[in-house]
């Protein structure tokens, strides 16, 4: 799920996998972002940098696993960043600046909540677009978070959940010295 409002700067996702009768090994991911986007026309010739203030609204991580039988086991990750993207064909792909990571090994049956960002928190995230850009060519400028979920299950059934809205506070780009 996607939320977006982006008049006030308030970006998440949310990310659900569920395998309720795993076999030997099944695989599941989630890849999801939300962004707000403005255009921006560069000065001059050179690599986008941004610096994001981004303050968290919601950060959680959960994990149910249930041991079905037998030799078992799974891995579980969630993670969510901050990130940047300017749409022009020089950037190869977006940047990105991890907030937070869970990871989880399980063989049994456990429940597993974890929230490592403090809520109302402001974080900053300093990075730079992954090629350049010409100077005068207006570009779009995308701000604002991607999770990336993954599990690996053998025999062990999963509900796997995160869920991350942040506040866009502010965006300050220029082109990189």
């Amino acid at each position: 799920m996607n939320t977006l409002n982006p008049s006030l700067g308030d970006v998440g996702i949310s990310i659900t996998m569920d395998d309720s009768d795993a076999g030997d090994f099944d695989y599941a991911s989630g890849d999801g972002f939300s962004s707000v986007a403005f255009s921006f026309t560069p000065p001059t010739s050179g690599l986008v940098e941004v610096l994001i203030d981004a303050q968290s609204v919601l950060a959680t991580h959960h994990l149910e696993t249930e041991d079905e039988w037998g030799w078992s086991d799974s891995k579980t990750s969630q993670q969510n960043s901050l990130m940047l993207d300017v749409l022009h064909p020089d950037v190869a792909e977006p940047s990105y600046a991890e907030m937070s990571v869970f990871v989880e090994e399980e063989d049994e049956d456990a429940t597993h909540d974890r929230e490592y960002l403090t809520r109302g928190a402001h974080y900053f995230a300093h990075l730079f677009s992954a090629g350049p850009v010409p100077a005068g060519e207006p570009v779009i400028v995308y701000a604002g978070t991607r999770s990336f979920d993954k599990s690996g299950t053998n025999d062990v059934a999963i509900h796997s959940e995160s869920d991350f809205r942040w506040f866009i506070s502010s965006v300050e780009v220029r082109i990189s010295p």
